[in-house]
Formats: C-alpha cells, sequence, structure tokens
C-alpha cells in the first residue's frame, strides 16, 4: 500500500502540474491538487517504515477522501465536454475529474485493504 500511496502523491502533483502548464497558468485553483499530493506522498513514504505503516495509510486515505469532495464536482461537466460542449475552463474539468476518479479509486483500495487486514487479524485470532 505503501507504494501505491507514493504512485498516487506523485500522479496528483504530476496532474496538477500538467493541468496548470496546458492552462497557460490562468487558474491556480489547478496547484491546489498538489498540495494533496505531497501530503499523500510524504505518507507513502512513512509508510514505507513498518510500525508506521498502518497509521501513515490511514492518513493518506483520510487525505484522500478529503481531496475527492472539492474535485469531483469536475464529474457535473464532464459529459457535457465529452458531447464536444463548449466550456469555460475545460482543462479544469479534465483535471478535476482524473483527480477525483484517482483518490475515490485509492480510497475503494484502502478501506478494501483495511477490512482484509481487520479479517485475517480475526482468524489469526481464533
Amino acid at each position: 500500500m505503501a507504494l501505491l500511496t507514493i504512485a498516487l502523491g506523485i500522479l496528483l502533483i504530476l496532474l496538477s502540474a500538467g493541468g496548470y502548464h496546458a492552462d497557460g497558468g490562468r487558474n491556480w485553483l489547478l496547484v491546489v491538487p498538489s498540495f494533496f499530493g505531497a501530503a499523500i506522498l510524504l505518507t507513502g513514504l512513512v509508510g514505507l517504515i513498518p510500525r508506521c505503516r498502518k497509521h501513515a495509510i490511514y492518513i493518506a486515505n483520510a487525505v484522500a477522501i478529503i481531496c475527492y469532495v472539492p474535485t469531483s464536482g469536475g464529474w457535473i461537466e464532464l459529459p457535457e465536454l465529452l458531447r464536444g460542449a463548449e466550456i469555460e475552463e475545460p482543462v479544469l474539468v479534465i483535471v478535476r475529474s482524473t483527480i477525483a476518479i484517482l483518490c475515490c479509486a485509492f480510497a475503494i483500495v484502502c478501506i478494501k485493504s483495511f477490512v482484509d487486514a481487520r479479517h485475517c487479524e480475526d482468524l489469526q485470532a481464533k
């Protein structure tokens, strides 16, 4: 999970920087996900330490869920953009949607991992 967390952090930073560059530096909102990416990357690096792994991944999951909330609005305008409609800020919609999908998928994988780990602990206790 730590390597997946590091990969997500790097992806968020790259998406944010790439979106900001593709937009010509006009929209500073495209920079904000890089801060979430940096926090997730940091928790992934801390998660490489065995005794800190569990807490670091919990924190990374919380940050991903917090990042999902403001970016999920991109899904509303995405169908219009895909139909070819004129959107005021298409780069922002694409970046927000992609980040929302990545954070949602990461949160689901984390929760499944937590449930599986708990199930293994329960089996070992018996």
